[in-house]
């Protein structure tokens, strides 16, 4: 393997360009995402100022099902034409729209407006951001694995890239922590989150191929890759504990009485360990191999919830932060240990396909995940979404060592 610094500007240029993508998309997400459960509990209120959960679940679940979608048919497109930056640039700026729709009932003068009205743009906005947002980061991991295939001819690289999305998190999470614990206006977040799609819309734009050239699609090769398939019903039962708690860790943590700047810090904060694990995630790679990243990753996100149970009780809040940070951990080596092996099973020419339906068979979760979150929040309370959360993540962990098993130490292609 090539040494990886690049040794003209004509080199490089591709790797910032991957790396901007990267961090600009997690400084948006970390704007927003945190912070959009909490919005909705704000927004969202019945004539008793009570948080209307079912309406909030609502808007997560068509959120999510729309991505199911939008996602494969721009995976689809992607490695039909390669015109991933076209896409991304398209997205995002439809994103950033989204966004300032969903920003509307959060201003004031919308307290007085009924909550159908409220639920309404919500909703219509929400739908907008589902349909355009749910591509967007399969196509940067895509345009960032064959930015590194051409480079490297291998993307055990790929953590040096995606660390700058860590990095993006940390500052976009935290810093609205920050704005929304000295302005108490959540519609800050929102604004921010649009903001932030502004400019990978930019950045996307600058990427554009002069020459389309279309490609054929090996479907067969899918179609005999029992591992994958196994792995994508590994990914729909992990992802429902995954991200329902993830969604939801901002409503947990206001129920117990967190305020803005620790939710913001320990949402933003916990990005940090998972720069030192991205960045040598190919020595991480060369010596356990994709399936113990994985397990041990999933099984750090279970410690992590049954330790937040027990903060919540104790009453010490300032506690989250800390512990947040094992999300950092245990996600960090969960996701490239999963794009290692997404990469090792996919087709040269069906890089943007198996990076959509990974994130399909997530957004599937993420739907189903929301409508069970606001079940048990409304019956339960949070304490047990979270509790229920970690369940389902021991329980796909075995599910994947049994069933899926993944790779052990990396070989090279030649090899294999």
């Amino acid at each position: 393997m090539r040494n990886p610094a690049p040794t003209s500007r004509y080199e490089r240029i591709p790797l910032l360009r991957a790396g901007f993508l990267q961090c600009f998309f997690f400084i948006a997400t970390g704007a927003g995402l945190p912070f959009f459960s909490l919005y909705f509990k704000r927004v969202l209120t019945t004539d008793q100022n009570v948080p209307a959960y079912y309406l909030i679940g609502t808007v997560f679940f068509i959120q999510s099902t729309l991505g199911i979608l939008s996602t494969p048919l721009a995976g689809f497109i992607c490695d039909k034409f390669r015109i991933e930056n076209r896409l991304l640039m398209l997205l995002s700026l439809v994103v950033a729209l989204s966004a300032g729709i969903l920003a509307v009932p959060g201003f004031g003068y919308a307290a007085v407006w009924p909550l159908q009205l409220r639920f309404l743009l919500i909703l219509g906005g929400f739908i907008l951001n589902g349909l355009f947002v749910k591509p967007i980061l399969p196509l940067i991991d895509t345009e960032t694995l064959n930015v590194l295939h051409n480079r490297f001819n291998s993307a055990l690289w790929y953590g040096r890239i995606r660390m700058f999305g860590s990095l993006g998190w940390v500052i976009g999470a935290s810093l609205f922590g920050l704005i929304l614990s000295h302005t108490d206006r959540l519609s800050h977040s929102v604004i921010g989150y649009g903001t932030g799609f502004l400019v990978l819309a930019l950045i996307a734009s600058s990427g554009f191929r002069e020459v389309i050239t279309p490609v054929r699609i090996p479907w067969g090769h899918l179609k005999r890759d029992r591992m994958f398939q196994r792995f994508l019903v590994f990914v729909f039962f992990n992802a429902i504990g995954l991200l329902s708690s993830f969604i939801f860790t901002s409503f947990f943590m206001d129920d117990w009485g967190a305020g803005y700047l620790v939710i913001g810090i320990s949402i933003g904060l916990a990005a940090i360990p998972e720069i030192p694990i991205m960045f040598f995630s190919k020595r991480i790679i060369e010596s356990l191999g994709n399936r113990w990243m994985i397990v041990t990753g999933v099984l750090i996100e279970v410690l992590k919830l049954a330790i937040f149970v027990y903060i919540a009780h104790s009453g010490k809040t300032w506690l989250f932060i800390p512990v947040q940070m094992l999300h950092g951990v245990g996600y960090s080596l969960q996701l490239t240990g999963e794009i290692d092996l997404i990469d090792r099973q996919a087709h040269e020419h069906m890089r943007a396909i198996y990076q959509s339906l990974f994130h399909v068979f997530m957004y599937m979760a993420a739907a189903v995940g929301s409508l069970f979150a606001s079940f048990v929040l409304k019956k339960l309370g949070s304490s047990w979404l979270m509790g229920i959360d970690g369940a389902i993540l021991l329980l796909s962990a075995i599910y994947f060592t049994a069933l899926v098993g993944g790779h052990g130490p990396f070989q090279s292609p030649a090899s294999r």
